[in-house]
């Protein structure tokens, strides 16, 4: 097949037409002993230029070029909205695996930024913990190293120029020896009391007992009868008081 490009009324296509044409007449045929050295005088058809080849051979291909590109728009514009729709198929498939795997590939980048970020955030985080409990242990080891320091210190300081050793000691043995010497008076003057508390209650006793057997002289024995003190029954045990039987009282 040939391709023309049309000019004036078909200008602005492409025309496909077959070749060699239909009609023979347009044709250059060769002469018998064309190859050979000798020639034969040319005929008409061998003078004719390819200018007015060409308009010839346009001339009858035309009607057949318009009728194929009619054919050919009219089959085009049917499948327009058949075309259309696979082109925007093809284009909705084609930027949704292209987004998908800019979407994929954007998670995996993010992925990969938190887990270097929080990595090493972890190490910073874990780092100044170790500090502190680092500061923390070399400040309680110190404060408790200050506070021995600090006591010998004061104790020794004390000592010298507040307290006397040998001083405080005698004044302990004396506040002893005192606590310990009233505490002997204390003693005794309790035990003092105690006595004259209970010489007290048995002098009372002494006269109740007088008091008593003062009212009750009607109960002693008579020579004719004993009493209930001096009962004959009372064998070897007779009502006392203070120690001495009632009937001597």
């Amino acid at each position: 097949a040939c391709v023309d490009v049309g000019k004036g009324e078909g200008e602005g296509h492409t025309h496909l037409h077959p070749w060699p044409p239909p009609s023979t007449s347009l044709l250059l045929p060769l002469a018998p002993n064309s190859i050979g050295r000798t020639r034969t005088r040319p005929t008409g058809l061998e003078r004719m230029s390819f200018a007015e080849f060409y308009l010839k051979l346009r001339a009858s291909a035309l009607p057949t070029l318009e009728s194929m590109l009619f054919d050919r728009l009219s089959a085009a514009e049917s499948a327009r909205n058949v075309e259309r729709a696979s082109a925007v198929r093809l284009e909705a498939v084609w930027r949704g695996r292209t987004a998908r795997e800019r979407i994929r590939m954007l998670a995996a980048n993010a992925l990969f930024l938190q887990r270097v970020s929080r990595g090493f955030l972890g190490r910073q985080r874990y780092r100044e913990a170790l500090r502190r409990r680092s500061e923390s242990r070399q400040r309680a080891a110190f404060d408790a190293l200050a506070v021995v320091i600090q006591k010998r210190l004061r104790a020794y300081y004390s000592r010298k120029y507040h307290h006397n050793y040998y001083a405080r000691k005698a004044y302990v043995a004396a506040v002893l020896q005192k606590g310990e010497t009233v505490r002997q008076d204390l003693q005794q003057q309790f035990q003092q009391q105690l006595e004259e508390q209970q010489m007290q209650q048995e002098q009372q006793a002494v006269e109740r007992v007088q008091q008593l057997a003062g009212k009750l002289h009607h109960l002693r024995s008579t020579e004719s009868c004993p009493s209930i003190y001096n009962s004959p029954y009372h064998v070897g045990f007779h009502p006392t008081a203070l120690g001495i039987p009632v009937e001597q009282h």
